[in-house]
């Protein structure tokens, strides 16, 4: 991946580990005009911020240079 591509994913990772931090301090995740709240549907919630957290180490894997095909071989290998 060039390396402008590299910065870009670096500050999609960093804009998801923000929304990441918001959500642990507002205690919502919001996600295309939907919001879960963690005291009403906490599974939601934790399947939001899974969901981040699996956008910020594709990102970072990204960033570091490695390509789309190895990561999912890392996560799930045939």
């Amino acid at each position: 991946m060039p390396i402008y591509g590299r910065f870009i994913m670096a500050a999609l990772g960093l804009l998801v580990m923000w929304k990441i931090f918001r959500a642990f301090q507002t205690g919502t995740v919001t996600s295309r005009g939907v919001t879960f709240d963690i005291n009403e549907q906490p599974i939601f919630f934790s399947l939001g911020l899974a969901v981040y957290a699996m956008m910020v180490l594709f990102c970072g894997w990204l960033a570091a240079g490695h390509t789309p095909d190895s990561f999912w071989q890392l996560v799930a290998p045939r």
